[in-house]
């Protein structure tokens, strides 16, 4: 059923569309390929998509548009290391060399995507949950999930998606620890928010009770006093851009 939906897919991708809930309704041993198809379906869509003057999106465009004619690759170096997006920003000169900015949404909304459908899919293969309310959830996830957000912000959408798939495969898959800090490390240097988890997941590794009461002093003093943490962290050497980012988040 597989292979029939998939050249169903590669002649029609949107037409393939009922035969893909059909697979994962009848084909669960595969619901991987399904998620595959679903997340290839949002990710040409955002391939299409033409961004606004204000939006992330834009400004992405505009540069790879200066690392394709005006930018040398040492200026690029020099640009990547004092920046905190790395693997984003070498995403971003890779396909600006390619001459096809539009693989940047593409590339990255897919993979989102997927691990999203995924992760949907594969907790309700191991919980064996009924295949139609599988197919709810996954309805409701598309249907209420702010995709123009993703398809403009792509960077912080991603990291996201990136440690949470970490997460996923630590905590409920029980897969290698090294490969999960991998991912934690990943969503880091696509998008420096995402450091918190990485921050988080090394406190968990301390005994808790023993840091218990310094981690809520320390939640509150942020919470009432949240200026008095940055100015600690502002004297941490490079912190200052951290701080900053993290400021802006959690807003």
């Amino acid at each position: 059923m597989s292979l029939i939906i998939t050249t169903i897919f590669i002649v029609a991708p949107f037409i393939a569309i009922p035969f893909i809930i059909i697979g994962i309704l009848k084909d669960r041993e595969h619901n991987i390929i399904y998620c595959i198809l679903l997340a290839l379906l949002l990710a040409i869509i955002a391939y299409n998509f033409n961004p606004k003057t204000e939006q992330d999106l834009f400004r992405y465009y505009y540069e790879m548009e200066q690392y394709y004619s005006k930018i040398t690759f040492v200026n690029f170096l020099d640009d990547l290391l004092s920046g905190t997006k790395i693997i984003f920003k070498s995403l971003q000169y890779l396909f600006a060399q390619l001459a096809n900015f539009r693989l940047l949404p593409f590339v990255t909304t897919f993979i989102g995507y997927f691990i999203s459908f995924y992760i949907i899919t594969d907790f309700a293969k191991i919980k064996k949950i009924n295949p139609y309310l599988t197919l709810v959830v996954l309805v409701i996830f598309i249907c209420t999930f702010y995709h123009i957000n993703f398809f403009t912000g792509l960077a912080q959408f991603w990291a996201i998606s990136i440690a949470f798939l970490g997460v996923y495969l630590e905590y409920i898959k029980k897969k290698n620890k090294v490969l999960c800090f991998f991912l934690y490390i990943i969503s880091g240097f696509i998008h420096i928010s995402l450091i918190i988890i990485l921050a988080i997941r090394l406190l968990l590794m301390l005994d808790f009770k023993k840091i218990k009461l310094f981690f809520w002093v320390l939640l509150i003093i942020y919470a009432i006093f949240p200026n008095i943490i940055y100015y600690i962290l502002d004297l941490i050497p490079g912190m200052q851009n951290i701080t900053n980012k993290i400021d802006f988040y959690m807003i």
